[in-house]
């Protein structure tokens, strides 16, 4: 929404017709300000992940996405295997507050992913495809051990995650 002194508000975009059928308006509400949370965790994890992850960390990363993009040659969009594709990056951080800030008593990754995938799963091919190349960017990055690309690939990956689920005008 746009508010324009003197002429009102106008909405600028609207959401995917189908969202309300995947989540309640109060849960929408909840997944955008949780996705505000992920940027600022998930963007610094990937950051610290590419200066500190082992060969084994980055095997991880790599298998996680390996399984999903699979899945998604399948065609299936499973939030666990996206889950663990991005808990994957804030373990290699080799700090363990980054994963207990993404899922705890009442933060979960695999409740905003359903919703996500849902979006993803009902749109096309090539709407599926983005999300792999956005992982893959991440995974890049990270492998380069390029902390400024690995944030920016993963603020990216999240922001455009938000605009899928905000903005009905995308790609269904």
């Amino acid at each position: 929404m746009e508010a324009r002194r003197g002429s009102g508000t106008y909405v600028l975009t609207t959401p995917s017709r189908s969202l309300p059928d995947l989540a309640d308006l109060t849960d929408i509400s909840r997944f955008l300000r949780y996705q505000e949370l992920r940027l600022c965790i998930e963007g610094n994890a990937a950051a610290l992940a590419a200066e500190r992850r082992t060969d084994k960390a980055l095997g991880d990363i790599i298998e996680a996405h390996e399984e999903f993009s699979s899945q998604v040659a399948r065609g299936l969009l499973l939030a666990e295997s996206d889950r663990r594709f991005h808990l994957s990056i804030a373990e290699a951080t080799g700090n363990e507050f980054f994963s207990m800030a993404l899922e705890g008593p009442n933060v979960s990754l695999s409740s905003f992913m359903n919703v996500s995938l849902s979006l993803t799963r009902s749109g096309s091919p090539a709407r599926a495809r983005k999300v792999i190349g956005e992982h893959a960017d991440i995974v890049e990055a990270i492998r380069n051990k390029d902390p400024v690309w690995a944030r920016v690939a993963m603020e990216s990956h999240l922001l455009q995650a938000r605009r899928r689920m905000t903005n009905g005008d995308l790609d269904p």
